[in-house]
């Protein structure tokens, strides 16, 4: 997906994105030192089996900087923000994870279109 104005560690930037936040590798990463910049990571179809669901978790392991903080927000195909986490600059300038909780029900087509923007700030 477009824009990926952030810079990644490897070639492609959803690879550098960890499913398994609880054991996070902070050697593969996207990063941005540039306020305003944005990435936009497509988050994968839901399985064939998928009915709807009830919440959606978004878990972000990260850190900001003296200069730069972002958010990261669950949103769905039409720009609608389910979830957002914020780390804040100068404050949150050691790796943690955040937690974000969306509940409401989704749809097949409208899981098949989630993605993760981040945006520093």
């Amino acid at each position: 997906m477009t824009p990926l104005q952030w810079t990644s560690t490897g070639a492609s930037h959803y690879t550098e994105i960890d499913e398994d936040v609880e054991s996070p590798n902070t050697a593969d990463r996207i990063s941005s030192g540039t306020a305003a910049q944005v990435d936009v990571v497509a988050l994968t179809d839901k399985p064939a089996d998928y009915d709807t669901s009830n919440s959606l978790t978004l878990k972000v392991h990260g850190k900001a900087t003296t200069d730069f903080g972002f958010t990261a927000e669950l949103r769905k195909a039409d720009e609608t923000v389910l979830a957002t986490v914020s780390f804040v600059k100068a404050v949150d300038t050691a790796y943690t994870t955040k937690t974000a909780v969306f509940n409401g029900s989704l749809t097949g087509a409208e899981v098949d279109g989630l993605k993760i923007r981040f945006a520093s700030n």
